[in-house]
């Protein structure tokens, strides 16, 4: 008898033994589609080393530690190990079940077990090319039934689990050989062995227990799903029944225990197959196998669905026409969930589509209709089946036995037990023979010691094999778009072409859309297609129309509180009962005044006849010196408020004389009426662009003072017209009649800016425009998580190159010729551009000269100690230079290397950056670490703090005196921009004292 078992590694690929220890106290432990493993415990004299991936062989499989082992050291001499190593099957712990296209670990799919199976292998075996996530290699699907399709849900589950979740949905077992995965009915084995209890017969010892407290079932009242059955024709639920009601099986009790039992996927179903293609996207097909007019089975609610079972549109739902005249299916596009979503609509693309399309020869079937006949006949025979094999299950006494089995007889006879044997289990004094199965068993690896549980069921408590096996389906199944499973329900997803109605329900996005389209939204602008009546009121610090402009010759209009104070503006007031000013300024537009109009025209009314269609208005000519300056069509416009009353109009010029302008009755605005001494001023134009141009001067408004620019008045109102306006209150600049916005430059950014729409600022080297509302404003930090601001001009990149690596060689003693390291290599980054070999070069500096190094034009360089470079020297200072690729600009850094000897009495400072030397856009921060050595040794910690003096050499003279007239003690500084202006250089003197 083997009294080791071998513990192998895999070195380099080889399979190599490791250890080989004793296995007096091992066994392996096995469950029916649970658990495979093997327990080791030893006791060593010397400790042993085990890693994860190590592994032995128990009858041909490989059992791997995939954790670390329990040990436990009593004494030097003494050291006590448990180790468990585990089957293959545990490696599917490892990898989350997800789906193939999105990698989405929420995954939905219609199929048979195999599809299941196929994806699962998928996901599992590793493929650099395929699956680079997957975890293991050498995974097979073995043994698998042909099995009806089912549409299953899996949520964040792991590949081991998966295996239960299709178990208990296909009500199969499944059993692993290896990397063989393996699905049956049941997991049995005959072996036509008998065990009787006595001395020589097999059994030491039987014990008989009940599985659990519950009971067996012998009447089943069975009920299918509700997809598909005609109102009236279920029970009160809308479930398939038996015509019989129940069924019964009394083969090991008299008793009647009832249960009820729903298989929620047994309908009346119609599969048929995909035949002739025709459409786009060959979304029209032909069944020859339907053989009726299927609007006869529609509910009329359009609920009515083909769902896919193979193919492309797998486990999808589609709703569809049908011509009846031509067999013909076509169905309604809908959104694909599966795919990427386009970066330029914002929407995933709709299906079938030019990818996803149907061949032809797809199997599929209907939810959402009435089918009777043949049909229901079908569902009820499957149905009556399925509560057969279950009640043939269930109706057994749920026993068990725990047996120690004599090892010497199995050796003797040469037996070795699994588990799924079926043995025959005989106590001639309890009066008990039984045909059952092994569920589980423990044996020792090294006598073969065996004890083991047979029973009719697996060992869980019947109320838990009830709902995982039957009534929780329905939590682990979840049946989307309209597949067979638990529950029917068609989701309606984003840009779904489909009507609601009460089959259906919206995806999270498609609720959204729809909130979106039928609400007013509380997080952004919106705006509303019907009125709203506020019942209760409107609270709000500003309400204004569409295009609102402010000022005399505004548009629209505006109430709103600022500074705590309340503002209105608008073009017309009327006060039915009482108004009451505390302070009253009265504004008159004319062309002179408080407010000047600069328009091409104007006049000063003397005297107005009034004609049939025109009210004729006079001017003074001075004896014929001053000329009428307004054109038939220019528009005149009146404004005038004196405190007694007030008058505006704005009205057409439909003729002119050498003294007079014809303003029309009917073709205006306003119901003023010229009058003696009016102020007319022209104010646009209906054909002649040249005279829709105005420039007002204001002392009054909300943005008083102000200059304003309008362009292209062509009828009486303002709106959209305002262009150019120069105010304290923010500046609009455009560039012209195109009306082309011109940013207001503010500078540089500052906390608490408050900035308007159109404002440019700079901000850490970047450029951004304000592109907040129109008449709002910001104090927001421009960035690229703003909504308020658009970078125009990105951050510069500043050029120049920086060297890292190694700078110290320490020697042992002087007698010592290899320092550690033995050599250093320097890099250096183009930071900015990039450079070509002719454009580079590397130096090393002797005295006040820099030396070029023949053949160094890479970006790396290796530095000798025992180069000649040094010289004699224990330093040595290298340059990198370099150009950029079209030969202008000339960048460089430097470093400086040292030899330091252990046990020398010499001192030296050595200064590192934590963020190194080289800065871009002027955005530094670094913290400087002085390092003191004695010979090779760091003595830095035996010098107090206040010993280390820094000091500042740069191209500003005057700067430095003033930054070294400030002390800086310690062995870190820290550098900012406010100490660098350009370029400076910081060295560090230490005081050798231990005080």
């Amino acid at each position: 008898m083997n009294k080791l078992i071998d513990i192998y590694r895999l070195v380099n690929g080889i399979a190599t033994l490791i250890y080989s220890i004793s296995k007096e106290d091992s066994s392996l432990s096995q469950e029916l589609m649970s658990k495979d493993e093997v327990t080791i415990n030893i006791v060593t004299d010397e400790p042993i080393y085990l890693q994860e991936g190590d592994y032995i062989l128990v009858d041909g499989i490989k059992y791997k530690i995939n954790r670390d082992a329990e040990d436990k050291q009593t004494s030097e001499k003494k050291h006590s190990y448990t180790i468990t190593l585990e089957s293959p099957i545990y490696t599917l712990i490892d990898k989350y079940f997800c789906n193939k296209i999105t990698g989405n670990t929420s995954v939905t799919l219609t199929g048979k077990l195999r599809d299941f199976l196929e994806l699962l292998i998928w996901n599992v075996n590793y493929d650099a090319t395929s699956n680079p996530l997957g975890v293991d290699t050498g995974w097979t699907i073995g043994l698998c039934p042909d099995t009806d399709y089912m549409n299953i849900t899996l949520n964040g589950v792991k590949c081991r689990d998966v295996l239960d979740s299709l178990a208990s949905n296909f009500n199969l077992e499944c059993y692993a050989t290896n990397k063989t995965i393996n699905f049956v009915s049941h997991i049995e084995n005959e072996t036509g062995l008998v065990f009787t209890q006595g001395k020589g017969e097999g059994l030491y010892e039987v014990e008989r227990k009940n599985v659990d407290d519950g009971d067996l079932v012998t009447r089943v009242y069975a009920k299918g799903g509700t997809d598909n059955v005609i109102p009236g024709e279920g029970d009160s639920d809308g479930r398939l029944v038996l015509p019989e009601g129940y069924i019964e099986n009394f083969s090991e009790s008299n008793r009647v225990v009832e249960a009820i039992v729903e298989f929620d996927n047994i309908h009346p179903t119609f599969q048929g197959t995909v035949g002739a293609l025709s459409g786009d996207n060959s979304r029209e097909f032909i069944c020859s196998e339907i053989d009726a007019n299927i609007s006869d089975w529609f509910y009329g609610d359009g609920s009515e669905r083909v769902n896919f079972l193979t193919g492309d549109l797998m486990g999808k739902s589609f709703e569809f026409k049908w011509d009846y005249t031509l067999k013909k299916i076509t169905l309604i596009y809908q959104e694909d969930d599966l795919a990427a979503i386009d970066t330029t609509t914002g929407k995933r693309p709709n299906i079938p589509s030019a990818v996803k399309y149907l061949r032809g020869g797809e199997l599929f079937n209907f939810t959402g209709i009435k089918l009777s006949g043949t049909y229901k006949t079908n569902a009820i025979t499957k149905l009556r089946e399925k509560a057969t094999d279950w009640l043939s299950y269930y109706c057994r006494k749920r026993i068990k036995f725990e047996l120690n089995v004599d090892y010497r007889y199995l050796r003797e006879h040469n037996i070795e037990l699994h588990c799924g044997d079926l043995i025959t289990i005989n106590v001639p004094l309890h009066n008990v023979s039984k045909l059952i199965r092994i569920i589980s068993l423990e044996r020792n690896l090294y006598t073969g010691k065996l004890t083991c549980t047979v029973s009719n069921y697996l060992d869980e408590k019947w109320k838990d094999k009830i709902e995982t096996e039957v009534n929780s389906i329905k939590t682990a199944v979840t049946t989307v778009n309209g597949g067979s499973g638990a529950t029917s329900v068609t989701i309606l997803e984003k840009n779904d072409e489909r009507s609601l109605s009460d089959s259906n329900v919206l995806s999270s996005l498609r609720a959204l859309l729809e909130i979106a389209n039928r609400a007013i939204s509380k997080t952004g602008n919106d705006s509303a297609a019907g009125i709203i009546t506020f019942l209760k009121g409107l609270i709000t610090d500003e309400l204004k129309s569409q295009q609102y402009t402010s000022g005399t010759l505004g548009s629209g209009m505006r109430f709103w509180m600022q500074d705590g104070k309340s503002y209105g503006e608008l073009d017309n007031l009327s006060v039915r009962m009482q108004a009451v000013f505390n302070k009253l300024t009265i504004v008159e537009l004319k062309s002179v005044g408080g407010q000047i109009l600069i328009t091409i025209a104007d006049m000063e009314c003397l005297r107005v006849e009034e004609l049939d269609t025109v009210y004729r208005c006079y001017f003074d000519t001075q004896d014929g010196t001053i000329p009428n300056q307004f054109a038939v069509n220019d528009q005149a416009r009146c404004q005038t408020f004196t405190g007694k009353g007030e008058k505006y109009y704005w009205r057409l010029v439909v003729a002119v004389g050498s003294d007079y302008i014809d303003l029309s009755k009917t073709d205006c605005d306003g119901s003023g009426v010229p009058a003696e001494h009016n102020s007319i001023i022209q104010l646009g134009n209906r054909s002649d662009s040249s005279r829709q141009d105005a420039i007002l001067l204001s002392a009054y408004g909300v943005d008083a003072p102000s200059i304003k620019q309008y362009y292209g008045i062509h009828s009486f109102s303002l709106a959209g017209c305002e262009g150019t306006v120069i105010s304290p209150k923010g500046n609009k600049l455009t560039a012209g009649a195109n009306h082309t916005r011109i940013p207001a430059d503010r500078g540089v950014w500052s906390t608490g800016m408050v900035c308007n729409y159109y404002d440019r600022v700079s901000n850490n080297g970047a450029l951004w425009l304000c592109v907040i509302e129109e008449g709002t404003t910001t104090t927001e930090e421009p960035s690229t998580l703003s909504t308020a601001w658009e970078k125009q001009v990105s951050e510069g990149i500043s050029k120049s190159v920086s060297i890292t690596g190694e700078n110290i060689f320490k020697y042992a003693d002087e007698l010592t010729p290899t320092p550690v390291p033995d050599k250093i290599n320097l890099f250096a980054a183009e930071n900015g551009f990039s450079s070509t070999q002719q454009l580079r070069k590397w130096q090393f500096k002797r005295k006040d000269e820099w030396i070029t190094i023949e053949g160094a034009f890479e970006t790396m360089y290796t530095v000798l100690p025992d180069s000649q470079m040094w010289n004699g020297n224990s330093t040595l200072t290298l340059r990198y230079v370099a150009k950029e690729s079209d030969g202008s600009g000339e960048y460089s850094d430097t470093s400086t290397i040292t030899k330091l000897t252990d046990g020398k009495d010499s001192y030296s400072v050595l200064v590192l950056s934590d963020n190194g030397n080289i800065f871009k856009n002027g955005v530094i921060d670094t913290t400087m670490h002085a390092i003191l050595y004695k010979g090779g040794t760091n003595i830095t910690e035996m010098i107090p703090e206040h010993n280390f003096s820094w000091f500042r050499t740069s191209a500003d003279a005057d700067s430095d005196i003033l930054w070294n007239s400030i002390e800086h003690k310690g062995k870190t500084l820290h550098v900012t921009g406010e100490d660098v202006s350009y370029k400076a250089v910081f060295n560090c003197d230490v005081t050798i004292s231990l005080t």
